[in-house]
């Protein structure tokens, strides 16, 4: 049994793992309370994100399942979400003035139509997408987040000596490269490789080195002083777009 606790919730859960799976399934019910069946190569540091992810969903079926006790209603039927955690916001619709963390700070998102070649970028701190009169909606939204996903990728590979640069002189283990991709894993580490899912540049840079050194290290909370309060930003926001 573990114990996941925010300033918003707190509950337990218990951990199922199983092979042959991306997938991260969340089931809350009346005689098992709060199971979370995941890949067996998930973390830590991973199921920390799923968790704050989740957090007000659980939370919201926790209590049904509480008032259910409580009228004796003899309704036990699971209530289950099953996600793939890198593919969540795939399907996402974007619209003009949302806005996006990168490092911790929120940017807005100016959608914008031309004749012209689709472009994106990012320039007095607000992202801008040019998008063709001719997509409809469907091609706009999956585009729009290619282009995000891959200017995540770009900016995590130009941070990356600054993370190495901060975290080496701290870690008893060797960290020689880290790759940013979409992963089924928030991070990952093999032989002094690090691969880390993008959506963890949404996060501050103190997180970002805290979570990395969570998976290389065995005990990352002697690296900082201010360790617990670097994964507080996970589980107070949402690791998507």
């Amino acid at each position: 049994m573990y114990h996941f606790k925010t300033k918003k919730h707190s509950f337990n859960y218990t951990i199922h793992q199983v092979q042959n799976t991306t997938n991260v399934q969340i089931s809350v019910c009346k005689d098992e309370g709060v199971l979370l069946t995941v890949p067996k190569s998930f973390t830590k540091s991973n199921l920390q994100f799923v968790l704050a992810r989740k957090a007000d969903w659980i939370a919201e079926q926790l209590g049904d399942v509480q008032t259910s006790e409580e009228n004796h209603t003899q309704d036990e039927e699971k209530i289950t979400e099953a996600e793939n955690v890198v593919k969540s916001d795939e399907k996402k619709s974007f619209q003009s003035g949302e806005r996006f963390f990168y490092l911790g700070r929120q940017y807005r998102l100016n959608i914008e139509t031309t004749e012209d070649t689709p472009s994106f970028a990012f320039k007095y701190s607000k992202f801008t997408a040019q998008i063709p009169t001719s997509w409809d909606e469907a091609k706009t939204n999956e585009e729009i987040f290619t282009m995000l996903k891959e200017w995540y990728i770009t900016k995590g590979h130009d941070k990356t000596k600054d993370i190495l640069k901060s975290l080496t002189p701290l870690l008893t283990n060797d960290v020689a490269s880290i790759t940013w991709e979409e992963s089924p894993n928030l991070v990952s580490y093999n032989n002094g490789d690090v691969k880390a899912d993008w959506h963890l540049l949404m996060a501050p840079m103190a997180t970002i080195e805290a979570v990395i050194a969570k998976e290389v290290e065995q005990n990352p909370s002697s690296l900082f002083e201010d360790y617990n309060e670097r994964l507080e930003w996970l589980k107070e926001h949402t690791l998507s777009l």
